[in-house]
């Protein structure tokens, strides 16, 4: 037997194609990985004694009829004892996809503990909490998705009632916790639930939009950056700390890094008149000088700005979209990058990253196909999967459960932030660096070496989607052989 000790292998050899690993493989178990080439996905399995593509097909894709497909897939040949033999995801059964797709990109689909069933109430999904594991966090926040709150404690309530638990704050280890089947998270349904393959489907389509070419030192790359709020509109605030000032303090970071040490072009939605865009070291003082480099200038203490503000920087990312398009450039080389800090759970801690999923827009932007959008989806999620790895690699918390987001779910809707839902911007994100109802998050944002560490992971993780030959980030390259981060720089400002 082949045992696999590694989480992840391999990283893009000289002159594969940019934007992914020629081939990234992750473990399944000591016998099975998943493969991703060239945005392709595969199965692999170590063959047995006797095995056959017949008898391979039988297992995995659920008939012998699919053996000359997968024999095709590995060039013609049958299984080889102790090898990897190839399986086409698109072959494979449910549950077989579930365990590429989980094992790949576990920050969008999550492997699922729950055991299904139903009682006299109702069908339910069965998890048993662990020790050292809350109602509120590893049940309603993990497999409910909600964040805010209110929401939160509400859910665990009804949650605590239907599994018979009498005090949330002491329930046992192994306790059974039962949740209502309509409050779990698609992605956390029965094998085979319509609303999860519908999931697991959009997923796997998202893996085979790649950049069509790189760009070495983001030559050529166009990066807009914005902070939310500003002004009167301070944003989330929590024991003095204040979003606006924290969110603009990383965006001038990223963009002094991105001036200093690459070779893109960066442009912003917001300015400070009276700090510019110098990065100030520890805690920040709340000022009300930000406005809008619309045309005109958009002071952010006007009536409304709110509400304003925010349909103003979209719009002005699609104007920059429109004038570097007019002047051709590669639409896949302009990025827009909004940063936020959030107010969710006290329990929550860690980065979280929003994506403009095209099923939760409410209609096409201007000029925009379908297609376009699932592009965009795509190409977006790429990105954001760097700045995960990034992010980690330099210890900064990373949101524990689906950090990676095409939506919100608040007040029983699900909607995309209004930044990112008209953006025609081929790669979008808002990325929300802290939980600043988290007392360790809040300490951690009032750092500057932690504000710092951020933005050198924003711009690594923007180096490593355009290169065709970046090493992958310590934390993995640890696990997979080799490589190490590009040298962005980290610790105070000078």
């Amino acid at each position: 037997m082949v045992c696999l000790a590694i989480a992840v292998i391999g990283s893009a050899p000289a002159g594969s194609p940019p934007g992914a690993a020629a081939v990234r493989r992750a473990a399944i178990s000591d016998t099975q990985l998943a493969a991703v080439t060239s945005g392709v996905l595969y199965l692999e399995v170590v063959a047995a004694p006797g095995d056959t593509a017949a008898k391979v097909a039988a297992i995995y894709a659920g008939s012998e009829k699919a053996a000359p497909a997968i024999r095709a897939a590995n060039d013609g040949s049958e299984p080889t004892a102790e090898t990897f033999y190839r399986i086409p995801f698109e072959l494979l059964l449910n549950v077989h996809r579930r365990a590429v797709l989980s094992a790949l990109y576990p920050e969008e689909l999550p492997r699922s503990p729950l055991v299904h069933g139903s009682d006299g109430e109702g069908p339910y999904g069965l998890y048993r909490l662990r020790s050292g594991e809350a109602l509120y966090s590893s049940v309603v926040v993990r497999f409910c998705g909600r964040v805010d709150p209110a929401e939160v404690n509400a859910l665990a309530e009804v949650i605590a009632a239907r599994s018979g638990i009498k005090d949330v704050r002491r329930i046992p280890a192994d306790y059974p916790v039962k949740i209502p089947l309509n409050l779990i998270l698609p992605e956390f349904l029965p094998e085979g639930a319509p609303e999860r393959v519908e999931v697991e489907d959009r997923i796997a389509s998202m893996i085979r939009y790649r950049l069509s070419s790189g760009a070495a030192r983001l030559q050529g790359v166009h990066v807009i950056l914005d902070a939310g709020h500003g002004g009167d509109d301070p944003g989330a605030e929590s024991h003095g700390v204040s979003e606006d000032e924290y969110a603009y303090d990383v965006m001038c970071r990223v963009r002094d890094l991105l001036i200093r040490r690459t070779a893109a072009r960066v442009a912003t939605t917001i300015r400070d008149r009276s700090t510019g865009y110098q990065p100030i070291e520890g805690r920040l003082r709340r000022g009300t000088d930000e406005y809008l480099l619309t045309e005109p200038p958009y002071d952010l203490r006007s009536p409304g700005a709110a509400t304003t503000g925010v349909n103003l920087r979209w719009q002005f990312a699609n104007k920059e979209l429109d004038r570097l398009t007019a002047q051709g450039v590669d639409p896949e080389k302009v990025i827009f990058i909004s940063f936020h800090a959030d107010s969710l759970h006290r329990s929550l801690r860690g980065t979280m990253i929003y994506v403009p999923g095209r099923e939760h827009r409410r209609a096409l932007p201007r000029g925009v196909s379908a297609a376009d959008l699932d592009r965009a989806e795509g190409l977006s999620r790429s990105l954001a999967r760097e700045l995960i790895l990034s992010l980690r690699a330099r210890e900064v918390a990373v949101h524990p459960f689906i950090p990676i987001r095409d939506h919100v779910i608040r007040s029983g809707r699900r909607w995309i932030p209004a930044v990112l839902r008209a953006s025609r911007v081929p790669h979008s994100l808002l990325i929300e660096i802290v939980n600043l109802n988290n007392d360790l998050d809040r300490e951690r944002i009032v750092e500057g070496k932690f504000r710092q560490n951020v933005a050198a992971a924003v711009v690594e993780a923007l180096t490593r989607h355009y290169a065709e030959d970046c090493p992958a980030p310590p934390v993995l390259a640890s696990r997979a052989g080799g490589g190490a981060s590009l040298d962005i720089g980290s610790g105070t400002m000078k």
